[in-house]
């Protein structure tokens, strides 16, 4: 049975299409996908993105707990309003899920995890949980509405009065005024709500957690000021400009962390510290077992690329498409492909390759993803 968002009418009445997607029934777009990026990059546009799993982690232990099932060390969030970009790991360093945390308040944190990975996520959480001593409870947040605001104009909005009336409480008597101090990675928190300075689009904007009631009419005033309501289409070519990885595309339980470029969400600082997959992580980077690697291309002739679609190289190398899409922004097809780590290696050597599209190959180059970095092409620098 496909499940359904708690605004999917306020979806249907602003012209949603819609697709089943991890199990829910979600706008694919409004009319225009293109439309829709554009009002990301240039504006602002709304995303329901409450098909995602939300758990709250709680208890004397909690913390000890994300130290040792997270590859990053949420040491480095101390202070609550915190939040931190990870990955759990399998035994075998595989890549489970990507995710974020927030720090909360003591001894309490909130995991954003994929949709597509829900029953595999909660399994293996709730299996290193029972078979530990940590002292924490995990609870679903099923009922809360998750939305990103996201554009170059997201700040504006809530200088709006409609806006701050909805947001502003006891808690959080001006709303405007905390998010103008709220930097990238930090959220706030209040009964109702919670705000987060994050998102997946490259953009400046926020994610934001609500109760339903307070959902529904925080939509109603979004749409009434004229804000784009954005699909996964959008959703999809923002994230593939700004060089964001997508579960189970660019990575799998297949994929470690140093062959999906993620090296940089792992930390070794702490040498004590034991988490799931840390002996075989360190014998990757120790015998320098990285076979493949993530690059970008950029094709130059015309055509889309698509996942799936091979890359050829001289000396015939060949490599993978993970993801492809149309760019927008740039004005041509791009893609995040899976080649042999050599190619980075002596990327000099190997600026230009082929895709094959059906029957043909199609000319195309590697360069650096991002592509777009907040609303300017970056890839070719």
């Amino acid at each position: 049975m496909t499940n359904q968002l708690v605004l999917r009418d306020e979806h249907e009445k602003a012209g949603a299409k819609f697709v089943n997607f991890a199990g829910y029934e979600m706008p694919i777009n409004y009319g225009s996908q293109i439309k829709e990026h554009n009002a990301v990059r240039e504006n602002i546009g709304v995303f329901d993105v409450s098909h995602m799993n939300v758990i709250d982690i709680t208890g004397p232990d909690s913390k000890e707990f994300l130290r040792y099932l997270l590859a990053n060390d949420i040491e480095k969030i101390k202070n609550p309003g915190k939040a931190l970009y990870s990955c759990i790991l399998n035994n075998n360093a595989g890549i489970i899920d990507d995710l974020v945390v927030y720090h909360l308040n003591a001894n309490y944190y909130r995991v954003i995890l994929n949709a597509s990975r829900k029953e595999a996520d909660m399994q293996w959480i709730h299996n290193e949980l029972s078979n530990s001593n940590f002292n924490c409870h995990i609870l679903e947040r099923n009922e809360l509405v998750m939305l990103a605001l996201q554009g170059p104009k997201s700040l504006e909005l809530f200088k709006d009065k409609d806006i701050q009336d909805i947001f502003n409480d006891e808690e959080t008597p001006d709303i405007y005024k905390r998010l103008c101090n709220l930097k990238f990675f930090e959220c706030i928190e209040a009964e109702k709500y919670m705000i987060a300075a994050t998102g997946y689009t490259g953009e400046k904007g926020f994610e934001i957690l609500l109760k339903p009631h307070l959902a529904k009419k925080f939509w109603e005033v979004l749409m009434q000021k004229g804000v784009t309501p954005c699909g996964l289409g959008a959703r999809d070519s923002l994230r593939l400009e700004a060089g964001l990885l997508l579960y189970g595309q660019d990575m799998t339980e297949d994929n470690n962390l140093l062959d999906s470029c993620l090296k940089w969400t792992l930390s070794l600082t702490d040498k004590d510290r034991n988490f799931v997959g840390k002996n075989k992580t360190l014998e990757i980077i120790d015998n320098d077992k990285i076979d493949s690697t993530l690059v970008g291309i950029v094709l130059e002739d015309k055509g889309v690329i698509r996942s799936g679609q091979v890359i050829k190289f001289d000396n015939g190398y060949e490599g993978i498409v993970t993801s492809g899409i149309y760019s927008p922004t740039m004005q041509k097809s791009i893609a995040l492909a899976r080649v042999p780590s050599i190619i980075k290696k002596e990327k000099d050597n190997y600026k230009n390759c082929k895709v094959v599209m059906r029957n043909n190959e199609a000319s195309a180059i590697v360069v650096k993803f991002p592509f777009v970095r907040n609303g300017e092409i970056v890839c070719f620098n």
